[in-house]
């Protein structure tokens, strides 16, 4: 075992190199996780064959940085969470037909219920709470997500009232919309909470799901905040208890408009949260709740925790974890918590601890903040549709799915590039959302271990040969032919042989050092829907594209300066996504095995990969590849090729793409490679 300060000193190390190397226009890359194995030792097997990560796999706090560093990290985390929600780039905003009726008055505030069209077919319900008999024309404003409570927004116990807080919070001067999760009361009617979009796998291939429903809806509920006349713009707080916590940090992370936040019982290193609504695909791969709370910095935060439940160790671990980033920004005042001693609660003495840090922070009033006796209004009185039933134009499940990716395929349409500033905005906004649907890691350059033990040989030129990425615990093993007559030029072959093909021969006769690889696949077919295992895991493609980005940088660590790539038969899809995050190839050769790039059915095998329709897939990847030379063939006349021809054409440069409809030979992909 190595020492845990070993391992956070490497752990910095490999941030500031990411930092240090990453150029492309697309973002930057995720940072590694802490892997089983020092920098300098390449692990003796892949672990990422081992046991994937969870929900409940403990988690290493945010790293070490310098301010520049985490103002970057940060960047790409925002582009992260809102990928995972199917948000990149963001949606048409329509208009949200606020309807705001029953209204009722009482004792210092009043009540009123909200229907709120977050999209075309969708209602979101809540209530409104405003202050009464105050002399200002405006007041903080505070959205409020209510989470898993039985009652939803309604629900009001000992142990958490959302009621309670909103008409303390009003009464003291702030206005609060309280409103619902997906499923619960009057919104998403007819809709099923843990199950949305579940049975529709497609969905997943949009970026659709609960999680992202539900962070859209946070964003439209701020959005009819600010809307109201009497809220202060620069004044609006966030708070909400479990999956409601979530909700409340991964509003802050993502959307600058929110001041003032209070996540209550939810943040730890050892829980990330348990429901379909607090795990989208690749929302926490290498990364965690902490270090998504984080982002909050420098505004202030109030992490309210429990001793009876995954927050019992905030004050030594979670709290100092997330300071530390606070600290950056000479802002460490700004970060406060408290610990409750009571099972998982949004209770009184949790509410009072929110009370009196909103009062210092929105309303520049410090002390205590008792809570005032309340009264609970009758739950038909509340309710935007009393009887149960929806408003004339809700979509269904399905229906609401379709309407989703109509217009995430409209999107994706629209911004198709015809001339060179177009393509950098496509790759600035499309071409981040498939590096974050892949979560590969780009550039690799100065990661790359090999192996120190002597290579087998396997022919009169080559020899195995295995390298990976320092601290990421993987080890890729290929099959290098290193012609002595060529040190300039040489070629990464990906295939699914074991063993070199024909077109390696091809290679080497006209003068190459050839690299043969075969990409990842896991020796234990893993479930994607377990455990919510994209959550937290890459799928074999996104494994497969990034052991082909690392082979590239394993041949320029080598020396070589003309790298090309060729992806054989079903090789050549993931080698076509490599490609787009790969500016040092110069030539590229990719089989698109007569995919259909009209149907989501040709999506829900092998390449099953969440968000990748909505980023574009291999059209998008085909877009990237422009101006360098490319040759897509075996088309079959079905996958799509217009948008790529069009990015050619719109710089000038059709000349460097070829296209066959058919497989083309070994020998003419030689000559083409030769020409070209």
């Amino acid at each position: 075992m190595h020492k845990k300060s070993d391992l956070r000193r490497a752990h910095g190390l490999i941030f500031l190199m990411l930092f240090a190397n990453s150029t492309l226009s697309f973002g930057q890359s995720p940072v590694p996780p802490i892997s089983p194995v020092p920098d300098s030792i390449l692990p003796g097997h892949d672990h990422r064959q081992d046991a994937p990560r969870t929900l409940n796999t403990p988690v290493a706090a945010p790293l070490t940085m310098t301010l520049t560093d985490w103002r970057q990290r940060r960047a790409d985390l925002q582009d992260q969470v809102v990928n995972a929600a199917g948000l990149l780039p963001m949606p048409l905003k329509t208009p949200l037909n606020p309807r705001i009726f029953g209204k009722i008055e009482r004792n210092g505030y009043s009540i009123e219920k909200v229907e709120l069209q977050t999209m075309p077919g969708f209602f979101l319900g809540g209530n409104l709470y405003r202050p009464l008999g105050r002399s200002e024309k405006k007041f903080p404003g505070i959205v409020t997500p209510h989470g898993h409570w039985g009652r939803g927004r309604l629900h009001d116990d000992e142990i958490g009232s959302i009621p309670a807080r909103c008409i303390n919070l009003a009464r003291q001067g702030y206005v609060v919309f309280a409103y619902d999760m997906t499923g619960y009361n009057d919104t998403g009617l007819g809709l099923e909470h843990r199950s949305f979009a579940v049975s529709e796998p497609r969905a997943g291939l949009w970026g659709i799901s609960v999680f992202g429903l539900q962070t859209w809806n946070s964003i439209r509920a701020l959005d009819f905040l600010l809307s109201l006349p009497d809220v202060d713009s620069t004044r609006i707080g966030a708070t909400g208890a479990s999956g409601g916590a979530t909700q409340t940090f991964v509003l802050t992370a993502i959307d600058d408009r929110v001041n003032v936040a209070a996540p209550v019982n939810m943040i730890s290193l050892h829980m990330q949260g348990g429901c379909l609504c607090e795990n989208a695909p690749g929302l926490r791969v290498d990364t965690s709740n902490v270090e998504i709370a984080a982002m909050m910095a420098p505004k202030p935060m109030l992490m309210v925790a429990a001793t009876g439940d995954w927050t019992v160790n905030t004050p030594t671990k979670e709290g100092p974890a997330t300071q530390q980033i606070y600290r950056l920004f000479n802002a460490a005042d700004r970060l406060r918590w408290t610990q409750i001693n009571a099972g998982h609660n949004y209770n009184k003495q949790s509410r009072e601890a929110v009370y009196g840090f909103f009062g210092q922070w929105l309303r520049g009033e410090k002390g205590e903040v008792k809570e005032q006796p309340y009264h609970s209004e009758a739950d038909a009185d509340m309710r935007v549709y009393p009887d149960g039933k929806a408003p004339d134009g809700t979509l269904g499940e399905v229906q609401l799915i379709s309407q989703m990716i109509a217009e995430r395929r409209r999107q994706w349409q629209q911004n198709l590039p015809t001339n060179a500033q177009e393509q950098t905005a496509f790759a600035k906004t499309f071409g981040a959302a498939l590096r974050h649907s892949l979560a590969v890691e780009m550039p690799v350059v100065a990661t790359i271990v090999s192996a120190p033990e002597p290579a087998e040989t396997v022919g009169s030129h080559g020899q195995k040969v295995a390298f990976g990425r320092r601290w990421r615990g993987d080890r890729i093993e290929a099959q290098l032919y290193d012609n002595a007559k060529n040190k300039r030029t040489a070629t990464l072959v990906v295939s699914d042989e074991v063993t070199p093909d024909a077109l390696t021969t091809e290679l080497l006769g006209s003068g190459r050092s050839v690299l043969h690889l075969r990409p990842f696949r896991f020796q234990t077919p893993r479930d994607w829907r377990a455990d919510f295992f994209t959550t937290y895991n890459r799928t074999a493609l996104a494994n497969s594209v990034q052991d082909i980005l690392t082979a590239l940088a394993y041949l320029k660590g080598r020396g070589y300066r003309n790298i090309e790539l060729v992806g054989v038969e079903k090789a050549g899809l993931p080698a076509l996504l490599a490609r787009a995050f790969a500016p040092e190839v110069s030539r590229a050769v990719c089989d698109v095995d007569g995919l259909d790039t009209a149907s989501d059915d040709s999506f829900l095998n092998d390449l099953w990969q969440p968000g990748l329709r909505r980023a574009g897939d291999f059209r998008t990847a085909g877009i990237l590849a422009a101006p360098a030379n490319l040759m897509l063939h075996n088309t079959q006349g079905r996958f799509e090729m217009a948008p790529i021809i069009n990015a050619y054409r719109g710089n000038g440069s059709q000349s460097r793409l070829k296209i066959s409809a058919q497989r083309i030979s070994d020998a003419s992909i030689a000559a083409w490679l030769q020409k070209s």
